[in-house]
């Protein structure tokens, strides 16, 4: 919950490209999405973290530039950007955060 009282979460599919989003819901409970996983972007398994700079943090299951998960931030401003692509040698596949 951000300081306004706004809920995040995920979807594991759907979204306009199947691939699941990032949702909100405000204090006067109205859905609206944040991000659409797109083609390589992979599923979001799991919450989101928010830091105190009102960013969104969290990681795909897949996705990203070796298929294996990607850990990505939605600045406050919703501008997605992927921060690590994971490649196996330290893990793959993260289902969490």
């Amino acid at each position: 919950m951000d300081a306004a009282g706004n809920l995040f979460g995920t979807t594991t599919a759907a979204g306009s490209y199947g691939n699941g989003t990032v949702f909100k819901i405000d204090t006067s409970n109205n859905f609206s999405v944040v991000h659409n996983f797109g083609i390589g972007e992979g599923s979001p398994v799991y919450g989101v973290v928010l830091d105190s700079a009102q960013n969104l943090y969290g990681t795909t299951f897949q996705g990203g530039s070796s298929d294996l998960g990607t850990v990505f931030k939605i600045d406050s401003a919703g501008n997605f950007s992927v921060l690590y692509n994971f490649d196996g040698s330290g893990g793959s596949n993260p289902y969490g955060h």
